[in-house]
């Protein structure tokens, strides 16, 4: 499955108008050290647990009947794949990715949303910790 690629202009705008979701497949530890804000977390093992779940939020934000498109958020084309597959066999094909993932999100300036235990912080690109 060829799966187009959308720039972080394209992300950035789609989270705003929420047009999209961005879907993050990474482990959950490097999810929480930097992620990009609005964007939901689910490793391929525990998507699949969510597309099979209505109860799910994530499931009611794919499936609520208003059409968007997903943008996977990956480091990897590997992990990228592996996250679009799941969705092609429930039927959601209108899905992109970023290439380069949260890296090329930080490296055009946007700021990452940091969350450990009980605390969340969003930090931009010149921010030190």
């Amino acid at each position: 499955m060829d799966v187009p690629a959308i720039t972080v202009a394209e992300l950035a705008r789609g989270l705003e108008t929420r047009a999209l979701i961005a879907l993050d497949p990474r482990d959950a530890e490097v999810f929480a050290g930097a992620h990009i804000p609005g964007s939901w977390s689910a490793t391929p093992s525990v998507l699949v647990r969510r597309l099979r779940d209505s109860d799910d939020a994530l499931f009611a934000a794919l499936f609520s009947g208003r059409a968007r498109r997903v943008c996977v958020v990956a480091d990897t084309d590997e992990e990228a794949a592996a996250a679009t597959a799941l969705l092609a066999e429930v039927g959601l094909t209108d899905v992109a990715t970023l290439r380069d993932g949260v890296r090329a999100w930080r490296r055009s300036g946007r700021p990452v949303n940091r969350a450990f235990g009980p605390h969340r912080e969003t930090v931009t690109a010149g921010d030190s910790h």
